[in-house]
């Protein structure tokens, strides 16, 4: 048997070096292979539902950059941001949070963070849950208006198990790197679809969620009990970009996406928005009868799941046909929906359709409708 020992290898399909580091018994880093960061939307570039927006104490939901969920639970609100501001040039975006309303005495049961889910089929590699477990790199650019102590924090879905560390976040970009051993023990998600593993940046939290860094614990944690309070400072801001998750004990270079379109299409997995452009065409279908339409949605790519489908305003959608007539929608009704595409059964404001008569479903001239399909974690 042959055995080819090189530091540097010439990649054909990818712009660069594979540059490789021995990690050990948990094998090699090969730094510049296509998706070697766990996480998506790492740089925050991709943004289908806003680009600003304020957080309240609604609980968790996503509401800003894609795959990256809030949760800001308690007295005090949020600004949330796709920012420049950025460590250097190899970044466009950070995400920015900025308090807007204070909450400066906790209650147990409030925290306010920032996480993302790690689908199954992609952490599986990491074998967590068995003697196999191996360890896990988090590295990312951050910094606040403050000089703070923040937490990172690990755990399963079942959220009985965690592992936190903090670190000291100041005025200027720093990058950080902390390693988590691999967890042997507890029940985690396996090669499915459902969440594999949680990664949390705490920003603040009162003692119902926070725990003692350092090891793997049986906690339904979020955050640690050693890190500050974000929110007490009226106006304080915190940037983070360029967050990465990889197998091995040793920080690589951020993985930035190979392009903006295969970024959008992972992250139209789980969730993918249609319209905010006037007139744009969304569907096409035929009537069902003089005041119904149907249509068939399919997806730019297979959903995690299928999907739950919602819309901002009916109103500010219209059924053409006839070439250039247009009436406006009092209804829409997912009937069929499925990874790859959905049914649809819309009504009309007025019986103006010949049966089976040709349709296209259309934003209207203000270009402020849209429709989510959402299959997050």
């Amino acid at each position: 048997m042959s055995t080819l020992k090189a530091d540097t290898v010439t990649a054909a399909t990818t712009n660069g070096d594979l540059s490789i580091a021995n990690q050990g018994t948990g094998g090699i880093a090969i730094d510049g292979m296509p998706h070697k960061n766990l996480l998506i939307n790492g740089n925050f570039a991709i943004c289908q539902r806003a680009t600003s927006t304020t957080g309240t104490s609604t609980g968790g939901s996503y509401n800003l950059a894609d795959r990256w969920k809030e949760v800001i639970q308690g007295g005090g609100t949020v600004n949330i941001a796709q920012d420049t501001a950025v460590p250097n040039e190899t970044f466009g975006f950070s995400y920015k949070w900025t308090v807007n309303a204070t909450d400066s005495s906790l209650a147990a049961s409030d925290y306010y963070n920032v996480s993302q889910m790690i689908e199954g089929f992609n952490a599986v590699q990491l074998a967590f849950g068995t003697a196999d477990a191996k360890s896990v790199t988090v590295s990312f650019w951050a910094k606040t208006s403050l000089s703070i102590t923040l937490a990172c924090v690990l755990g399963n879905n079942a959220n009985n198990r965690a592992y936190a560390q903090d670190f000291a976040c100041t005025t200027s970009w720093q990058r950080f790197e902390l390693t988590f051993p691999g967890d042997t023990s507890g029940t985690w998600v396996g090669a499915t679809n459902g969440s594999g593993l949680r990664v949390t940046f705490s920003l603040a939290s009162g003692a119902t969620r926070d725990f003692s860094t350092g090891s793997w614990q049986a906690e339904n944690g979020w955050a640690s009990t050693s890190q500050g309070n974000f929110m007490t400072n009226s106006s304080a801001t915190f940037n983070i970009t360029g967050v990465q998750v990889e197998v091995g004990p040793t920080m690589t270079d951020f993985e930035h996406p190979s392009s903006y379109g295969s970024e959008l299409a992972r992250c139209q997995r789980y969730f993918h928005r249609l319209g905010e452009v006037a007139n744009e065409v969304v569907a096409f279908g035929g009537s069902d009868t003089t005041s119904n339409a149907t249509w068939w949605f399919q997806f730019p790519v297979e959903m995690r799941a299928a999907p739950t489908q919602s819309e901002n305003t009916v109103n500010l959608f219209d059924c053409l046909y006839n070439g250039t007539s247009r009436t406006a929608m009092n209804s829409f009704d997912a009937t069929i929906i499925s990874t790859l595409n959905c049914h649809m059964l819309s009504g009309l404001t007025s019986a103006s359709l010949a049966d089976n008569q040709p349709t296209w479903l259309a934003v209207d001239s203000g270009g402020t409708g849209y429709i989510d399909f959402d299959a997050e974690l």
